[in-house]
């Protein structure tokens, strides 16, 4: 049967990630990527102002913030 084949495979998946669910596998990386504008703002703070990458670490932190953003307006497009 087709289901006890899948039962399986997700128990076999589940002890090789350490009891992570399929569920929590597939979103962990946006999990990741929605802490990065939180991350790169607090090394942008801690950073001088006349630090020769401050602009560097200003447009990432802004690339960052508009890919988190993007991914929230997927999420709740989906979502609804």
């Amino acid at each position: 049967d087709l289901n006890e084949q899948f039962r399986s495979y997700l128990n076999i998946f589940q002890n090789k990630t350490r009891g992570l669910s399929l569920n929590g596998f597939l979103t962990k990386p946006i999990q990741c990527v929605t802490h990065y504008p939180l991350l790169i703002e607090k090394i942008l703070k801690h950073t001088i102002l006349n630090h020769p990458d401050y602009r560097y670490i200003q447009q990432a932190y802004e690339c960052a913030r508009q890919l988190n953003e993007r991914i929230n307006k997927q999420i709740f497009s989906n979502e609804g």
